[in-house]
C-alpha cells in the first residue's frame, strides 16, 4: 500500500500488514512529520461490464424495454438477488404561476378601466354612486396627468 506524507508529499510503499485495522502513528523519514494513518478501505471489485447497447434504437422501444427487463430479472434470479421494489414516479404538479399572475394583473385592470369608462352611465343609472365615481375618475385623471408629465420629462432628458 502507498502512504503519502501530508507535510512534504513524500511517497512510501509499505506492506498491507504494516497498518493495523485501528491505524497507527507514522513518521516521515524525509521531513520528520508525524501523523496518524488509518488503514485504507479495501478496493472495490471491478464493475461488471454492461451489455453493449444496440447500434440504433429499435422500432418498438417498449418491446425492447420489456425484453431488457426480462433479461435483468432472469440474471437476478440466477444470482439469487431479490427484485427491486416497484416504485411509481411521483406525479408532477402543474405550475400555473404565469397564467395566474397574468390573470390577477389583467382582470382587475380591466374591471377598473371598465368602471372608469362606464362611470358617466353608472352615475345616470345609479345616482347614489355619483360621489364615489366622481372621486375615482378624478384620481384616475390626476394619475394620467402625472404619467404624461413623467413621460415628457424622460423624453426631453434624452
Amino acid at each position: 500500500m502507498r502512504l503519502g506524507c501530508p507535510g512534504c508529499g513524500a511517497q512510501y510503499e509499505v506492506g498491507a500488514d504494516a497498518i493495523p485495522e485501528a491505524g497507527r502513528e507514522v513518521t516521515c523519514s524525509a521531513c520528520g512529520h508525524r501523523w496518524f494513518q488509518l488503514k485504507p478501505a479495501p478496493a472495490r471489485p471491478a464493475p461488471v461490464p454492461l451489455p453493449k447497447p444496440p447500434a440504433r434504437a429499435p422500432e418498438d422501444f417498449r418491446a425492447f424495454l420489456r425484453e431488457e427487463a426480462e433479461r435483468e430479472a432472469a440474471q437476478r434470479r440466477r444470482d439469487g438477488v431479490p427484485p427491486p421494489p416497484v416504485v411509481s414516479a411521483p406525479r408532477r404538479r402543474r405550475r400555473r404561476g404565469f397564467v395566474t399572475g397574468i390573470f390577477l394583473a389583467v382582470v382587475p385592470l380591466g374591471l377598473l378601466t371598465g368602471l372608469y369608462i362606464g362611470a358617466p352611465r353608472l352615475e345616470r343609472e345609479v345616482p347614489s354612486l355619483t360621489g364615489p365615481l366622481t372621486r375615482y375618475t378624478d384620481q384616475v385623471d390626476a394619475l394620467r396627468l402625472q404619467v404624461h408629465d413623467w413621460i415628457l420629462q424622460v423624453r426631453d432628458s434624452r
